[in-house]
């Protein structure tokens, strides 16, 4: 079976417009990223459980604030996170 140019075009628009609509940005598309190194669905779905609660916590919404504003919020986070967790803050420049 020989495609012609004009069926090859149309047959990659349907195909790249299912991947725009999917949108690599969703929480899904993310946490199936995430999937991809595990050995075991089970293993990644145990990760991604706690993850998905504890991933926002770490990422505000930086585009609705100014860069003194998004440090002053992460250091009030990595404090939080800290109390916790009793783990160690943000990495600090060397």
């Amino acid at each position: 079976m020989v495609l012609d140019n004009d069926a090859v075009t149309a047959l990659w628009v349907r195909v790249s417009a299912g991947r725009r609509a999917e949108g690599s940005h969703q929480p899904t598309g993310q946490r199936e990223r995430a999937m991809k190194g595990f050995r075991s669905a089970g293993a990644g779905q145990r990760f991604l459980s706690a993850f998905s609660g504890i991933s926002p916590h770490f990422r505000p919404r930086r585009h609705l604030m100014a860069a003194t504003g998004y440090r002053a919020e992460m250091t009030v986070r990595f404090a939080i996170w800290e109390q916790v967790t009793g783990a160690a803050g943000p990495p600090t420049a060397a």
